[in-house]
């Protein structure tokens, strides 16, 4: 069974409408991804269950940049990676980066933190879920987003 996707991102931007107000121009779609409000062509912040299929095992907070020109990518990749260590303390979650990532967009670089969920099993709406999500989102968007 599908995690309700409309359920968890709506919490989730009703928990962060304050310390986040562009979250309220969201309107969750029920998709395994939600992206942010655009606030550049070039990026977007996005939450994320990725996989195929009924089970899914991770939850992904991420930014990405998706300009059809590597070094604009690797650019503003490089302008957020200065944060890595400050995130990954503040949050105690291991950031990843990779710079090309997508092969639909061979160009496509990201960083992001990705979440076991199994422990939670089909209880996405957990408020231990929830807390953890709202505090390690505003952790990773506010370290990230200043300096784009």
């Amino acid at each position: 069974m599908h995690p309700d996707f409309e359920a968890i991102y709506n919490n989730l931007i009703s928990l962060l409408q304050d310390d986040i107000p562009e979250l309220c121009e969201l309107s969750p779609s029920g998709r395994n991804y939600q992206p942010f409000p655009k606030m550049r062509k070039v990026h977007h912040f996005e939450w994320g269950f990725p996989g195929h299929g009924a089970i899914k095992k991770y939850f992904m907070i991420q930014i990405h940049f998706e300009n059809d020109k590597e070094e604009t990518n690797l650019y503003y990749l490089n302008k957020v990676i200065v944060n890595k260590e400050k995130i990954e303390n503040e949050t105690g979650e291991g950031v990843i980066i990779e710079e090309h990532w997508d092969p639909g967009e061979k160009y496509a670089s990201r960083m992001y933190i990705k979440k076991d969920i199994s422990k939670y099993g089909n209880n996405l709406l957990s408020e231990d879920f929830l807390q953890w999500a709202k505090r390690t989102t505003l952790i990773f968007y506010k370290n990230v987003n200043g300096l784009l």
